[in-house]
């Protein structure tokens, strides 16, 4: 498996279909996995989560486990559109978004799971939109270490309303609580995906926050054929933005896989770039640092001025010979 760094914020993600195959093998190029999908209920009105198609409660621990074993973080996808989860919803009332957050950390916390995923894409109306993000952030404060993430259409004009009424339900001093956008970036072509990925991604950095890694491009090759995941990946790396693939089949791993690889490979070449970029930084760093072991040399012992000077001259010459190598971007010049 490809190894994945997760220390610049940026994820690589993706939604793991759970009703096609009773096997659960670990995707590949992935650091974060979201299990598609699930349910919150009522059961003799104590707020329940379930569903999950062939996850059992027992092969979803087994499942976590092997994936911390890789360096993959699991987390539960609750909702969805179209399907028979995508109402859920309505058991929220303003009496009970506390009870529901309880038990959602309780089962994280029981299962090892890094948090929830809220797939909420009924937008039914602003005062259930205003549940929804109440809850988000009453699960939030209660663990977090947990993460919570959001997931919406692209169409930025035609979604942004509902979500504002979410996110605002989130925040905190003009801050959101949540953890990650998903934009479902799937259906129109390339330009057009990219459009509304830079307007969410403007509106949700200077409205609440958000850093440019909290965005994350949906990449679909799944359901839809309308653009190369491949070019989509760089684009967003370009941008610092995650990604979120849609979707791993466990019944076809080896496909899915490499459409996840591919997602990753497409990204790889930027963060080298960044490598390579803080890598200067820190060689700058060390000189700078030098030059005031000096000065403090100076006021201490004139006589060996001279004799410092020759040293941070020549460490000084011989980085610059070295940093000529390099153009503005990083790259090794030949």
């Amino acid at each position: 498996m490809t190894s994945l760094s997760v220390s610049s914020g940026i994820e690589h993600s993706c939604w793991y279909i759970d009703w096609t195959s009773w096997d659960t093998p670990v995707p590949e190029g992935v650091d974060m996995v979201n299990i598609f999908v699930g349910k919150i209920d009522l059961d003799n009105g104590n707020p329940t989560m379930g569903g999950f198609g062939n996850i059992t409660p027992e092969k979803l621990d087994t499942f976590v486990k092997d994936c911390a074993a890789k360096n993959v973080k699991v987390k539960v996808s609750i909702g969805g559109a179209g399907g028979m989860y995508d109402n859920c919803w309505d058991v929220l009332n303003e009496g009970n978004t506390q009870a529901f957050a309880q038990m959602m950390v309780a089962f994280c916390q029981q299962h090892n799971l890094a948090g929830v995923d809220f797939d909420y894409e009924e937008l039914k109306s602003p005062e259930q939109e205003a549940l929804v993000g109440q809850l988000i952030k009453e699960f939030r404060t209660l663990d977090p270490n947990l993460e919570a993430s959001l997931c919406t259409n692209a169409g930025f004009d035609a979604w942004k309303g509902g979500v504002q009424t979410i996110l605002d339900a989130t925040s905190n001093n003009g801050k959101s609580l949540l953890s990650r956008l998903y934009i479902m970036s799937y259906y129109d072509p390339l330009d057009q995906e990219e459009g509304f990925i830079a307007q969410w991604a403007d509106w949700v950095k200077s409205s609440y926050g958000f850093t440019a890694s909290q965005v994350t491009v949906g990449l679909d090759d799944f359901d839809a054929n309308a653009y190369d995941i491949g070019e989509f990946a760089k684009w967003a790396g370009t941008n610092g933005f995650s990604t979120g693939y849609w979707a791993w089949n466990p019944a076809t791993p080896d496909q899915s896989n490499a459409s996840a690889l591919k997602v990753l490979n497409s990204y790889k070449p930027l963060a080298q770039k960044a490598a390579l970029a803080s890598s200067r930084i820190s060689k700058t760093d060390d000189l700078n640092n030098l030059e005031t072991i000096v000065r403090r040399f100076e006021s201490l012992a004139p006589k060996t001025i001279p004799v410092l000077r020759r040293i941070a001259s020549t460490v000084s010459a011989a980085f610059k010979k070295v940093s000529s190598k390099f153009c503005c971007c990083c790259v090794p010049v030949e």
